[in-house]
């Protein structure tokens, strides 16, 4: 056997031990990350702080996507709802902010309705490293709390929400029972 495939073959074992997302990031061909210890120590305090509307973790395992279910809260339109929401990391993080989508159909001007992708100023306006996973979760909660009009990735819902209140109000809670229920 050449040394070549003896020590691929050495490199491959060691790779095997390893936990899933320490694997994922030496197979990778990306720059180590800078926030290879962040991700980790932001869900152990995540943890810690017994949020009881929202629970967030890697999805399938990985560690530069991470998925939320987060409570409508009761004193919005979207009261009842349980919104799946993505966090995609950039290896830059968390010097850049996650990109952040919902899963969940969800009918609110700051979100685009087909894709789920949130306004991205809600969340990069004013983004450095000593913001994080936390402060993202609470500005979605605020967000579901009070919509905003004025930053709109959907101009039909925020003049809907301008012009008629009601109606607004109405067909996002139709969308909360067509799309966010458990039911």
């Amino acid at each position: 056997m050449s040394e070549e495939k003896k020590s691929r073959g050495r490199v491959v074992s060691t790779i095997s031990r390893l936990p899933f997302v320490a694997r994922q990031l030496a197979l990778s061909n990306a720059p180590p990350p800078s926030f290879s210890l962040k991700p980790p120590q932001e869900l152990q305090q995540l943890g810690k702080l017994n949020l009881d509307w929202v629970t967030i973790a890697p999805h399938n395992d990985e560690l530069l996507h991470w998925r939320a279910s987060m409570m409508g809260p009761a004193e919005s339109h979207y009261a009842g709802g349980i919104f799946l929401i993505d966090f995609n990391f950039d290896v830059n993080y968390p010097f850049k902010a996650p990109a952040i989508s919902f899963v969940t159909k969800i009918y609110h001007p700051n979100v685009k309705s087909e894709t789920g992708e949130i306004c991205a100023d809600l969340i990069s306006n004013g983004w450095g490293p000593t913001l994080n996973v936390k402060h993202c979760l609470e500005v979605l909660r605020s967000m579901l709390i009070t919509p905003n009009p004025d930053s709109p990735v959907e101009e039909v819902i925020a003049s809907q929400l301008r012009d008629d209140p009601a109606a607004f109000e109405a067909m996002a809670k139709k969308w909360v029972a067509d799309h966010a229920s458990e039911e």
